[in-house]
């Protein structure tokens, strides 16, 4: 799906439903937009503001290590994304604002959770999870 312009444009997705009622929506992932054909099937699908690794290290993160290679860690994407939705919840328009999170595609949790030792550093999936989960907890408990 790279370089292609629209992915699946017969289909109705959910966001082109909500595009139809008038909803703004907002991706933010910790990868690169282009992996998979995944910034093509946004754009097409009704997503106003498609937002990956790029565009946040030229950004909301310029100047700031990701910790990973490939993507961006949950916690430098999560605070990214809380404020994201601070923005959107202070306009007078509906929206949805959607995430996909990395740490749990390998074994090295975010550094937030090594310093706050939620991790036990064994570089296991578990830890991974545990991180996840303390960074969700957190986000949500905002």
């Amino acid at each position: 799906m790279h370089g292609a312009k629209d992915f699946l444009p017969g289909v109705t997705c959910l966001s082109d439903m909500l595009q139809k009622a008038g909803y703004h929506q907002t991706y933010m992932g910790g990868a690169d937009i282009n992996f998979a054909g995944k910034g093509s099937f946004l754009k097409s699908h009704g997503f106003d503001d498609v937002i990956g690794k790029n565009e946040l290290m030229t950004n909301e993160l310029k100047g700031k290590s990701t910790g990973q290679g490939w993507g961006i860690t949950d916690d430098l994407l999560l605070d990214v994304v809380f404020d994201k939705y601070k923005e959107l919840s202070a306009a007078d328009k509906p929206f949805a604002l959607y995430t996909l999170t990395l740490d749990t595609h390998g074994t090295s949790p975010s550094p937030r959770c090594r310093e706050k030792k939620v991790v036990r550093g064994d570089r296991s999936y578990k830890d991974s999870v545990r991180c996840s989960d303390y960074l969700l907890n957190n986000f949500f408990n905002q």
